[in-house]
């Protein structure tokens, strides 16, 4: 993938929302699952590196998480590549996510 199209998925998408949610609620939680490697030589990485560094100036209370892969445990569904979903791991294990799900 081209690196402005890349960008445009992964730093402009991202921070379309972000802003979007930062007017709404300047004080929120912001919780990004990113990857490892992010910031390193890697295109890719240097594009999740600016997008991470952009979200923390936004928000006070931001959370990077750089995940490395996620592997199913006890026969939750997987993806093409026999890993979790990032997002769908997070909405089970955050707090903050696991509160909307079990509407607590």
């Amino acid at each position: 993938m081209k690196e402005a199209d890349y960008t445009r998925l992964t730093f402009d998408l991202t921070l379309g929302w972000a802003q979007a949610l930062a007017r709404i609620n300047p004080a929120m939680t912001f919780v990004y699952v990113s990857g490892a490697g992010t910031g390193g030589k890697a295109m890719w990485a240097q594009v999740k590196g600016r997008t991470e560094n952009a979200l923390l100036a936004l928000f006070p209370s931001a959370y990077m998480v750089r995940l490395g892969a996620l592997r199913a445990m006890h026969g939750e569904v997987r993806g093409r590549a026999g890993c979790e979903s990032p997002t769908r791991s997070c909405a089970r294990s955050c707090r903050w996510c696991g509160r909307s799900r079990q509407g607590r």
